[in-house]
């Protein structure tokens, strides 16, 4: 018997079926409010940088504005709910933007949106998250500012 045959053949016979393609994933929207209410958001995000979503009246007056920051950050999502993948990298994309508000002096990022291959999706209440059976994706753009109370 050929292994060599016999290998490539059970491998494109792999290829070929609808069971070998782990790497398939799909875009839905997921709560910002569940997102945010996770114990290690709290914990990991602080309290320096306010974040807002879509449209969401800001409180205070844009005394700077610093510009945009993209962020596009993933998350493991072996062994774990889509959901629970993309709060992890929802999480990352926000340390991010927090990093850069700090950076730049910074105590907001407001107007944030989703960002899913330069689809911009703007809600209050939503965002969205790209996740498969081995990586999960968000991506964002948000305004930096510093808010005056």
């Amino acid at each position: 018997m050929n292994y060599a045959k016999f290998f490539a053949a059970s491998v494109l016979a792999s290829v070929a079926s609808d069971q070998s393609f782990a790497w398939d994933s799909e875009v839905a929207d997921y709560s910002v409010e569940a997102a945010m209410s996770q114990v290690l958001a709290k914990k990991e995000l602080g309290a320096d940088v306010e974040f807002y979503f879509g449209g969401q009246n800001v409180f205070g007056i844009v005394a700077t504005s610093f510009g945009e920051a993209e962020t596009n950050r993933k998350n493991n999502a072996y062994n774990k709910s889509n959901e629970q993948a993309c709060q992890g990298a929802f999480l990352f994309a926000l340390r991010s933007l927090r990093d850069r508000a700090r950076n730049l002096g910074a105590n907001a990022v407001i107007n944030i949106r989703s960002n899913y291959l330069g689809d911009e999706d703007i809600s209050e209440t939503t965002y969205q998250c790209e996740a498969g059976e081995v990586l999960a994706g968000v991506s964002f753009i948000g305004d930096i500012v510093k808010l005056e109370r």
